[in-house]
């Protein structure tokens, strides 16, 4: 339905959410011209789309030079982990990068600290657990002895920079005001609530829920809406499953939200 450009686009105009890991760079995507005549794989994964999206991307990037990707490392039977990317830049700088795509709702019930606070739509996600992740495992891999000896076989440079791309989508609370610190504030994307709270709230609107894997598409890039009455029945089919939808809505030809309808 949706096009590889308009992947590409959601891609690059996702906010990216900085400044949480230390001695770890955030990466930055200039949101250059790229065409893609690449087509999508059969790949329902939304991290592993949006893994192959930023593959095409760096591999016409003026600025990058792909070193390689998806770097599986064993040690005989034992799974030592994945490098998403090895990437060389300008500076002659070699790079691991490890890409991370999300999207968290606040909830101020689950701990008095703001990182502790955003969980998956379906309560099966939380952000510090991601970032605790890619402290304490994913970005030591590329200083493993089984990396050494990958990349000395596949005259791969070892690298001197780590670096973390996290795409990420926050939503509040319905509602609610908060002061949150500008990293977080960047990337504030729209609301979450009820599916009492949406049949009150929202009226004169058209709407579409999305799959998963389109979940980084803009609404704009939409042309199938549908009606209240319709979309309802949507909602209520996804929380007969357990399954949190986001729903784009549409006011008009400039006014486009985004909301998660949670079925808890």
């Amino acid at each position: 339905m949706f096009s590889f450009d308009q992947y590409i686009n959601g891609f690059l105009e996702a906010p990216n959410l900085k400044r949480l890991l230390s001695n770890i760079e955030d990466f930055e995507i200039d949101k250059e011209a790229i065409t893609s005549t690449n087509e999508l794989p059969k790949i329902t994964r939304l991290g592993k789309r949006m893994e192959f999206i930023l593959l095409s991307i760096l591999k016409e990037h003026s600025k990058y030079e792909l070193l390689a990707a998806n770097v599986q490392l064993k040690n005989k039977s034992r799974t030592i982990g994945e490098i998403d990317y090895i990437i060389g830049d300008k500076k002659g700088n070699n790079i691991h990068l490890e890409l991370t795509t999300k999207l968290y709702l606040l909830d101020q019930s689950l701990n008095s600290e703001l990182l502790h606070q955003w969980i998956g739509p379906n309560r099966k996600d939380f952000l510090y657990l991601k970032l605790n992740k890619l402290r304490e495992h994913q970005f030591l891999i590329s200083d493993t002895q089984e990396f050494k000896a990958y990349s000395s076989i596949n005259k791969i440079p070892t690298p001197n920079k780590k670096a973390l791309l996290l795409k990420c989508q926050l939503f509040l609370p319905f509602g609610l005001k908060i002061n949150l610190p500008q990293n977080f504030a960047d990337c504030i994307c729209g609301e979450w609530l009820s599916i009492e709270q949406f049949e009150e709230n929202y009226k004169k609107s058209v709407f579409y829920l999305p799959e998963k894997k389109d979940w980084f598409i803009m609404p704009e890039s939409n042309s199938n809406w549908f009606n209240k009455h319709e979309i309802l029945k949507q909602i209520k089919d996804s929380h007969e499953r357990l399954f949190s939808p986001l729903v784009w809505i549409k006011k008009n030809e400039n006014e486009y939200r985004k909301i998660f309808v949670v079925w808890w």
